[in-house]
């Protein structure tokens, strides 16, 4: 009689995916107490980053180990100019800005220098634009105003979309890495 002998793992394996992801944007928009909300799932009111910090979280994305690789740069404009050095070599990124005042600035000018050099460093790259600290804000209408203002940003600079989130509770910060998670499986490099 003839048997068919299979090897022990016979499983097929499954696709996995390191992801390295480039958190931008202006100082005090909370784009360290969202990583911490994310890594740690609770509330810690982050100290000012001094140049970068980083974690690196597993998660599962239709069925593929993704481990994203997260870098929270520093927001203040004298760091900006190491920043291509740092988010070389990112899949994806995340671009945040504080809704509480984003009625009162002008975000393109904020926002700008962030998004060009992570185009200039990855051009073809799915980013997304995450409104923090929606906690802050007295109405839902005013996160319709918000929405309606970034339109010439995401349109301008190419977003996959735009995310609200709030690192105090923790509404859709979970939702916010497994976006670009996705997106970034969308499109290996």
């Amino acid at each position: 009689m003839l048997s068919i002998m299979t090897p022990r793992h016979s499983k097929q394996r499954k696709k996995r995916f390191i992801c390295k992801v480039a958190i931008a944007g202006s100082s005090t928009v909370g784009k360290t107490t969202l990583l911490y909300r994310y890594e740690r799932n609770r509330f810690i009111p982050a100290l000012k980053t001094i140049g970068v910090d980083f974690i690196a979280k597993e998660i599962i994305v239709d069925k593929k180990y993704v481990t994203l690789a997260i870098w929270d740069f520093a927001g203040e404009e004298k760091f900006l100019e190491l920043f291509p050095a740092y988010c070389a070599g990112s899949r994806g990124g995340l671009v945040c800005f504080d809704t509480s005042t984003a009625l009162e600035i002008d975000l393109m000018e904020n926002l700008s220098p962030w998004i060009q050099i992570l185009r200039e460093v990855n051009s073809d790259i799915p980013l997304l634009l995450v409104g923090n600290k929606i906690d802050l804000l007295s109405s839902d209408s005013q996160l319709d105003e918000i929405t309606e203002k970034v339109q010439p940003i995401i349109k301008k600079f190419n977003f996959k979309g735009l995310r609200f989130t709030s690192a105090f509770d923790g509404r859709g910060v979970n939702e916010v890495f497994f976006d670009i998670a996705k997106l970034m499986t969308m499109y290996p490099k």
